[in-house]
C-alpha cells in the first residue's frame, strides 16, 4: 500500500526499518471465518456484524505505541481491533487486558484497555458503539469481576478507591481477586499509576458523552498518582496499608513494587498531567536534569551505541536494577525523548516542555 516511504540512509538501515514496520503489524490477527463467525469469550460461536474480529490483544504492550501506528496506517483495521475488544466485553462480560485467542490470560497489570479504547473513540473508531464501550469501561473502572469470571480486571480497585492508591502488602487471592497470571496487588505502585492514567483518559470520554458526574470522578482519580509521590526522595514510593511509606526502600530495585521496572522507569508515567509532574519534580530545570540522567545523555552524545548497550539495555528481559532508560520495555516509552537545557552543539532541538 506504500503507506510509509522513507529515503536516505543505507540499504541495510532501510531494510531494518521496513522489517520492523512489518513486524509491528503482525498482530493482532484475524480471528473469524469468512462468514464472520468466531469463537466468543463465552465459549459460544458468535457472528461478527459490522466488523472483522481480531484476537491476541496484548494491550499492556500495544496501547502505548503500536495501536497508534495502526490507527495512522490502517484505520479500518484499527477500528476492527477496537470493536473486537468491545465484543470481548459483550460476549465474556468483561473487557480484556491481555487476551489470547478467546481467553483472558490476565498477563501484565494496570488497566490498558481503557486508554486503548478511549484513544480509539477519540479517533472516531468506535462510531456507533460509544455507549456500549463506555458502559463496559465504566464497569471495569469501578468494579471487579465476579468470582466465577476468569478475568482479574482491576484486581486492586477496592483498595484504590478506599485509599487513593493500592497499598503494598496485599495478598492476591485473599485481599484482592486472583484468577492466575499477573496481579495488580503484586505490583501496587505501578498499578496505581496505571489506574490513575486510565481514569484520566476515561474522564475525557465521560465528559464528551454527557456523563458530567463521572467525568469529575475520574478526573479527580487521575490525580491520585500524587498519593505515591515522596517529596523527600523526589520519587514515587509505595505506601503500606496504614499509609506510611514502604521502608526500607530502594527506588532502583523497588522490590518489584513496579511491574518490570523501578521508580526511575515509572517516574514519567503521568501522561495525563505532565505539568503537574514537572512541578512535583521541582520545576522544569530540575526535570530536564532528571531527563539527562535518565538517558545518560552526556555519555550518549559521546558514544551512542556503547551507552545504549551498557547504560540502557543490560539483557533482553532484565527490567530491574537500573536508574536509566530501557527502550526494550513498554513503560519507558512514555518518557520524553529529548531534553532542553544548556546549549550544546550536538544536542537535538530543545524539548518544548509539557503541553
Amino acid at each position: 500500500m506504500a503507506a510509509v516511504r522513507i529515503g536516505g540512509g543505507s540499504t541495510e538501515r532501510q531494510r531494518a526499518f521496513y522489517t520492523a514496520l512489518y513486524h509491528a503489524q503482525l498482530h493482532p490477527n484475524i480471528a473469524g471465518d469468512v462468514d464472520g463467525r468466531y469463537a466468543g469469550f463465552d465459549g459460544k460461536t458468535r457472528t461478527a456484524s459490522g466488523f472483522t474480529p481480531y484476537q491476541n490483544l496484548s494491550l499492556w504492550d500495544t496501547h502505548r505505541p503500536q495501536n497508534q501506528l495502526l490507527q495512522m496506517l490502517q484505520p479500518k483495521v484499527a477500528r476492527d481491533v477496537a470493536l473486537s475488544a468491545v465484543a470481548i466485553g459483550r460476549d465474556g462480560g468483561w473487557l480484556p487486558r491481555w487476551s489470547l485467542a478467546n481467553s483472558e490470560t490476565n498477563i501484565m497489570t494496570g488497566d490498558p484497555v481503557t486508554p486503548f479504547l478511549v484513544e480509539a473513540w477519540s479517533k472516531g473508531l468506535l462510531a456507533g458503539y460509544e455507549k456500549e464501550a463506555y458502559a463496559l469501561l465504566r464497569k471495569n473502572a469501578l468494579e471487579t469481576p465476579p468470582a466465577d469470571s476468569p478475568y482479574n480486571g482491576r484486581a486492586g480497585v477496592a483498595a484504590y478507591q478506599e485509599r487513593g492508591y493500592i497499598p503494598s502488602g496485599l495478598e492476591p487471592g485473599k485481599d484482592c481477586p486472583d484468577k492466575g497470571g499477573d496481579n495488580d496487588c503484586r505490583h501496587p505502585a505501578s498499578a496505581t499509576l496505571e489506574y490513575a492514567a486510565a481514569d484520566a483518559s476515561l474522564a475525557l470520554m465521560a465528559q464528551e458523552l454527557g456523563h458530567s458526574a463521572d467525568a469529575r470522578l475520574f478526573a479527580a482519580r487521575g490525580q491520585w498518582y500524587r498519593n505515591l509521590w515522596d517529596s523527600s526522595l523526589q520519587q514515587f514510593r509505595p505506601r503500606t496499608t496504614d499509609g506510611t511509606w514502604l521502608t526500607p526502600y530502594d527506588p532502583v530495585e523497588a522490590g518489584h513494587q513496579f511491574h518490570e521496572g523501578g521508580a526511575y522507569q515509572y517516574q514519567w508515567l503521568v501522561p495525563q498531567d505532565p505539568a503537574g509532574l514537572v512541578s512535583l519534580m521541582g520545576g522544569r530545570q530540575a526535570a530536564e536534569k532528571r531527563l539527562d540522567a535518565f538517558f545518560a545523555y552526556g555519555r550518549l552524545l559521546e558514544d551512542p551505541a556503547k551507552t545504549a548497550r551498557e547504560e540502557w539495555i543490560s539483557a533482553p528481559y532484565d527490567y530491574y536494577g537500573k536508574p536509566t532508560y530501557n527502550p526494550n520495555n513498554e513503560p519507558d516509552l512514555h518518557s520524553p525523548t529529548c531534553t532542553c537545557g544548556r546549549a550544546h552543539p550536538r544536542r537535538p532541538p530543545p524539548w518544548s516542555g509539557p503541553r
